[in-house]
């Protein structure tokens, strides 16, 4: 008889339960044999079944969306947060910027201590293994919180570099303004050392070239007026003399047992922790040195933390310098000329009274053999026939001597026979002469000595071929002319 259908619907599905569970589908991540309650084969007592050990199934990965790697591609870190402080995701930038981040955990220390402030205040500022971070909060339901995260270190010192060129090229500026200023050594001298301490140094000093050896000094604090001295060369380190000399020009430190004793040093606070020296460059010497010095002992390296800045400052500096001595040597030169010229004075005696003006020039002329003098005058030039023997001769010479007197402007030339018998003109061998010597001064009494004299020598030069010639020489003598007397102030 046949089993009804619905019995054997019965069997079988419970027969696919039992293959599920044998097969470990059904939920649960241990799976047991199956042991049917009526097995279509008995168990034979002699040939006992073995044990199946259980199978650990391991929990399934979650699949990557899209999102996911699109996070994951970004080159700023993104992260989320939860109510509770637990990191729930975290793309690769954030795990890279951010050390020790992990998902399903709490915020390591530093992040967490650099990821701080309310919705309304602005991204937060952080320094995470030696880089800059700046970290943009933003709100999530729930309670939840997304940062965004952005690695700022190479915009951070492009910017701080920009500063710092700008700061370069203000002070930069400003010194050459100042130094422009004042062509005095001295005044000069005490700008470069007030703009260095304001700058570049705790105290800055200028020492001048050696001269009759000594040398003058001029030194400033950031917070004091310059102060100046002089110092015997003997007296300074041999690094300063070398600087001076310009056998050592480039930036060089310097100890702080090297300035021992030194002058400038009185009164400043504290020993000197680190210094450098420098020569300043001037018009083929050096114009002086500069010494730069740090007290802070937290800033040894300071003199030399931005060399450029220091050499460019020097460069600038040695050349003020530089143009500061040349005209003070110019002033100088011009004040002999100018006692030299002046009417020496009158003697002071007793009882009498002595007066003075200009009216003119006279000459005690005597001749050896020379050319005969050439007096420039208002109406022509007159040729003075002196005579006499010639010089070296015969022994025992006697020479002769005349008096001449020139009005004011008028002018004695005396010249050498180089310039009477050059030779040159069209063929080369025509003598220059004296009558056009005295053509060529004729109308020359509006001129000034010197004007005069060069127009005689540069129209000799012309004159004279390619030639060998002899020596040319010229001297004006030429009498000052009178002064008009200044204009008196009618008062009522």
């Amino acid at each position: 008889m046949r089993p009804r259908r619905e019995g054997s619907a019965i069997i079988r599905s419970k027969d696919a339960d039992a293959g599920r569970m044998t097969a470990g589908i059904g939920g649960g991540s241990v799976d047991h044999p199956a042991h049917p309650a009526h097995p279509a084969h008995p168990v034979d007592p002699a040939h006992p079944v073995a044990s199946v050990a259980p199978r650990v199934v391991p929990p399934r990965t979650p699949a990557r969306t899209l999102a996911d790697r699109l996070l994951d591609g970004a080159d700023f870190g993104v992260l989320s947060v939860d109510e509770r402080g637990l990191v729930r995701r975290a793309n690769a930038a954030a795990r890279r910027l951010l050390p020790g981040l992990r998902e399903a955990e709490l915020l390591p220390g530093p992040v967490a201590a650099g990821l701080t402030g309310g919705p309304d205040d602005g991204p937060a500022e952080l320094e995470l293994g030696g880089r800059a971070l700046r970290a943009r909060r933003q709100e999530l339901p729930d309670g939840w919180v997304a940062w965004h995260v952005e690695d700022v270190t190479e915009h951070r010192r492009r910017l701080d570099n920009l500063l710092a060129e700008r700061a370069r090229s203000r002070f930069l500026a400003t010194a050459s303004r100042r130094l422009g200023l004042s062509l005095h050594p001295g005044r000069t001298a005490r700008a470069v050392v007030e703009l260095a301490s304001s700058e570049l140094a705790d105290l800055a000093v200028v020492v001048l070239p050696v001269r009759g050896g000594v040398s003058e000094w001029f030194a400033c604090t950031g917070d004091r007026v310059a102060r100046s001295g002089r110092t015997d060369v003997a007296d300074m380190p041999a690094e300063l003399r070398d600087a001076l000399a310009g056998i050592a020009t480039g930036p060089r430190p310097l100890l702080a047992e090297d300035l021992a004793g030194q002058p400038w040093a009185a009164g400043s606070t504290g020993a000197p922790a680190a210094a450098a020296l420098i020569s300043l460059p001037g018009n083929g010497v050096p114009a002086g040195a500069l010494v730069l010095l740090r007290h802070e002992a937290d800033s040894a390296a300071a003199p030399g933390v931005d060399q450029a800045l220091t050499e460019e400052f020097a460069q600038r500096s040695g050349l003020a310098l530089a143009a500061a001595s040349l005209c003070a040597g110019q002033a100088g030169t011009a004040a002999v000329l100018k006692r030299s010229l002046q009417q020496p004075e009158l003697p002071r005696l007793p009882g009498m009274a002595f007066g003075a003006a200009d009216g003119g020039l006279e000459l005690e002329l005597a001749g050896g053999g020379h050319l005969p003098p050439l007096v420039v005058r208002r109406d022509g030039v007159e040729e003075v026939e002196i005579g006499g023997m010639l010089v070296g001769a015969v022994p025992g010479a006697r020479f002769a001597s005349r008096t001449v007197r020139l009005a004011p402007g008028e002018a004695c030339v005396l010249c050498t026979d180089g310039v009477s018998e050059a030779r040159g003109g069209v063929d080369g061998r025509e003598t220059l002469g004296e009558t056009r010597l005295a053509a060529l001064l004729a109308g020359a009494h509006v001129m000034p000595a010197p004007a005069i004299a060069e127009r005689v020598e540069q129209h000799t030069t012309r004159w004279l071929a390619s030639g060998a010639h002899d020596d040319i020489a010229v001297l004006v003598v030429q009498a000052p002319l009178a002064l008009p007397a200044p204009a008196v102030e009618d008062r009522p």
